[in-house]
């Protein structure tokens, strides 16, 4: 995706974010029902009557705030991703600087770049059936509903977790009791970070690999904690070999991995044996829609190892696997890997003759 970096670069606030203790709102409970909303673009939803027809993410937002702008990209992107499993459902509550009008201008100038449903909630009713019973009061703020109608995840959507919830709740992966003893941990983070505790913070960020050893924000920040706070890099790599020896068996967490380890910017800190490794078991073991996404991963890794021509071909069959929404990008990725090899084999090449100076 191309808004992977700024997901990535959200992390810390995902990672630090502490549960309010005294909200009546929390994960695990029913998503609450609609009051009355007016439906400023696409069609109407009503809670419970649609819980089971798809995966919701209810969002609050407002015209004036600066990063509720920059999550509709965010969020404009998994809806057209996830089109067939997922309704974005973006409400919006009155106040002087976000009257209806100016919310309807403001999405008609958003045109396709604001393609899902938005509301407009002028008795306030389901603001404080969300925000208010979940003891919030900033925005953008979403909610994660489940198939069976239970709040699975709730946060700001820059936050990179949501994506990774969102992705196995429509996998039909999400295991929520998991997921709360995760958030617990999350919680943990909170003090060790304010006080720059990069040990404890390393130590935390393990426990919960152990419980979720696919979930990449944690592996992101893992990643920023050995090589940004302790400067590290055996650590890391010892981090990660426990990783893939403990889930030997499991493509996700080794396409997790290698992901993540081809993000690494500083050399000194790169594992280019174990990332291929990883990379190489996801793409053995991945089957159905994950095998395209796999193979586009294998084929990075063998392109920062030099092997242009591997990367092509695993390119290829990545593009040839890739989802509607994906093939765009897919292709890009190949005929960047083209271009490179034309340079490699043309009048460019190392040793290749200077021009005018072949045999006559």
């Amino acid at each position: 995706m191309t808004s992977n970096l700024l997901r990535l670069a959200a992390a810390i606030c995902a990672l630090a974010q502490v549960p309010n203790a005294h909200a009546l709102l929390k994960v695990g409970d029913q998503a609450p029902a609609f009051g009355p909303l007016e439906w400023v673009k696409g069609s109407a939803v009503s809670f419970p009557k649609d819980f089971g027809k798809k995966v919701y993410i209810v969002e609050f937002w407002a015209t004036w705030c600066v990063p509720c702008k920059i999550s509709i990209p965010l969020l404009n992107e998994l809806q057209q991703e996830h089109k067939d499993a997922l309704t974005i459902v973006s409400v919006t509550s009155p106040d002087p600087n976000n009257t209806f009008p100016m919310v309807q201008q403001f999405v008609q100038q958003q045109g396709n770049g604001m393609d899902y449903t938005v509301a407009f909630d002028r008795s306030g009713t389901t603001h404080t059936a969300y925000m208010e019973a979940a003891g919030q009061l900033g925005i953008p703020f979403a909610f994660l509903v489940a198939h069976d109608g239970r709040i699975a995840w709730q946060g700001s959507p820059l936050q990179p977790e949501m994506t990774y919830v969102l992705e196995r709740l429509i996998s039909g992966t999400f295991d929520l009791e998991v997921h709360q003893k995760v958030s617990a941990k999350l919680g943990e983070l909170t003090f060790p970070m304010r006080m720059g505790d990069h040990e404890r913070v390393v130590t935390v960020l393990k426990e919960i690999l152990e419980l979720d050893p696919a979930n990449e924000a944690v592996f992101a920040q893992l990643i920023v904690s050995y090589v940004q706070n302790l400067h590290d890099a055996k650590g890391l790599r010892d981090s990660v070999k426990h990783l893939m020896r403990n889930h030997q068996d499991n493509p996700h967490v080794q396409s997790a991995l290698a992901r993540q380890l081809l993000r690494i910017g500083e050399l000194t800190y790169r594992v280019p044996d174990l990332t291929n490794e990883a990379a190489a078991i996801a793409y053995e073991r991945s089957e159905g829609g994950a095998k395209a996404d796999a193979a586009t991963t294998y084929a990075l890794a063998r392109y920062q190892l030099g092997d242009v021509d591997r990367a092509i071909e695993l390119q290829r069959e990545a593009v040839a696997l890739a989802s509607s929404s994906d093939r765009a990008r897919f292709e890009a990725v190949l005929e960047y890997y083209l271009k490179c090899k034309e340079i490699r084999d043309g009048p460019l090449a190392p040793g290749a003759p200077a021009a005018g100076t072949g045999a006559r």
